[in-house]
């Protein structure tokens, strides 16, 4: 029994470190559309990132608790890609009534976001929802009894150069975030 757990283990580590049939997520559905700022006051569609490998997630400033955890994430995937100019990152506020471009900005400078590389995003509230809920499919609502009042997925999505879904890491596995960076790098021969 100790083998066949040992052998199970194993066979699992070597295929977490492969990507070769990465799958793609909502095939038949559009590229995500969006109309929104940087937090450079650019405002940016999703044809800015076309071609782009790129990694999203739904998070906002003032959040106290797990934001703080996407951030330290995103940005570790920002140092592990900065000289990939085909990978970009896009952060989208879910509470845009408070995170303005200025305050997008403040936010930028504080957790480290090379403007360039990471945009953090704001638009208009259905917007921002409509994009979690209907094209990426994860949670985004306003919740009284979240922290902050808004409830938010905790994972990063992979996107290739086509605008497809490629990937879901949540945040806290570390296994999961050492994957995405692999399957960047998959991606990125495609």
């Amino acid at each position: 029994m100790r083998y066949i757990i040992l052998f199970t283990l194993l066979a699992s580590f070597i295929a977490c470190g492969k990507s070769d049939k990465l799958p793609t997520y909502f095939e038949n559905e559009p590229i995500p559309s969006f109309k929104m700022q940087n937090q450079t006051g650019k405002e940016m569609t999703e044809q800015d990132f076309t071609g782009k490998i790129y990694i999203a997630d739904f998070f906002f400033s003032t959040c106290p608790g797990v934001c703080k955890i996407m951030a330290k994430e995103m940005k570790m995937v920002q140092n592990q890609t900065k000289d990939m100019e085909d990978v970009k990152l896009i952060s989208f506020s879910v509470d845009p009534e408070t995170d303005s471009v200025a305050r997008l900005k403040e936010y930028g400078d504080i957790i480290g976001a090379i403007p360039d590389k990471w945009h953090l995003m704001t638009g208009k509230y259905e917007n921002v929802f409509d994009l979690a809920q209907n094209k990426y499919h994860i949670s985004a609502l306003k919740d009284a009894k979240a922290e902050g009042g808004i409830f938010h997925d905790e994972r990063l999505i992979l996107v290739d150069k086509k605008g497809r879904v490629r990937g879901f890491y949540h945040i806290k596995d570390s296994v999961k975030m050492k994957q995405l960076i692999i399957d960047i790098g998959y991606l990125r021969t495609q």
